[in-house]
């Protein structure tokens, strides 16, 4: 089995904070929506006697901040859920991945790098012996069409709503392929070393990208495709080392050994 050096967090951190959001939100619309009602019905009264609408405009101004909140729950909720989906999808690549891979891989998940000014966060990276696989990761479903080399796709779900615009992946991989190797050329990695594929969870993907330029594959096929892939140059394991602590101290903060740079799965 592959070895494990990092696990997915930013869609965990990010369903966390959309957690605690919500929550706050919630309390704040009952405390909005009581004030609401508690000003109309002074407001009213008031009105009724005096004429002045004081207090129904602060009533007013309540129950629109309480409307503007229970539709920010919405949206919260809404991609609360799209970000489950990404994690059990990114889980099912990992979990394939490891499974599949022989120990002489590391799997990195959730990996950040940073070149100059330029930025990537890559869903997987497998290093072993036949270079570096930078996987992009979807779990889309229905039905998806594009071009390679355009900016946007088109996804159409097929349960009633209309199609959606969404990035095209094969640009989005091609960019981290890029950045990590800029990254990683003083460890001795090339541009041939470097491959880039897309991931596509789902069995419920429809893909249409007639010139795709580079693999598009589920996630059995994507391990299957490393553990065959047939590569310009063998990597020598002090290159695999020299990479596996550069990305794993960037991660980390600093150099780590060899004891504690991954946790191997029991029968690795």
């Amino acid at each position: 089995m592959a070895r494990i050096v990092s696990e997915e967090t930013s869609l965990g951190r990010r369903l966390a904070t959309l957690g605690r959001e919500t929550a706050t939100l919630v309390r704040l619309v009952r405390i909005e929506a009581a004030l609401a009602i508690a000003l109309l019905l002074a407001g009213g009264i008031r009105f009724a006697w005096t004429g002045r609408p004081g207090l129904l405009w602060g009533g007013l101004a309540a129950a629109a901040l309480a409307a503007a909140h229970r539709l920010r729950i919405r949206e919260n909720r809404a991609e609360e859920r799209a970000t489950q989906a990404g994690l059990r999808g990114e889980a099912s690549v990992a979990r394939t991945l490891s499974e599949r891979l022989d120990a002489s891989h590391y799997l990195f998940n959730d990996l950040r790098v940073r070149a100059g000014r330029t930025r990537a966060q890559i869903d997987h990276l497998v290093v072993g012996p036949r270079g570096l696989f930078v996987i992009e990761t979807k779990n889309w479903r229905g039905r998806v069409e594009g071009r390679a080399g355009a900016d946007r796709w088109t996804q159409n779900r097929g349960d009633g709503r209309p199609p959606v615009s969404v990035a095209n992946p094969i640009r989005q991989v091609r960019r981290q392929a890029d950045i990590l190797g800029r990254v990683l050329a003083s460890a001795g990695i090339g541009p041939e070393d470097m491959h880039a594929l897309v991931v596509f969870r789902s069995p419920q993907t429809d893909l249409h990208v007639a010139d795709a330029d580079l693999p598009l594959l589920d996630p059995a096929e994507a391990a299957r495709h490393i553990a065959g892939f047939t590569a310009s140059r063998a990597l020598p394991e002090s290159t695999i080392d020299a990479v596996v602590n550069r990305l794993a101290g960037r991660r980390q903060g600093g150099r780590i050994s060899q004891t504690a740079r991954c946790r191997r799965n029991p029968e690795a």
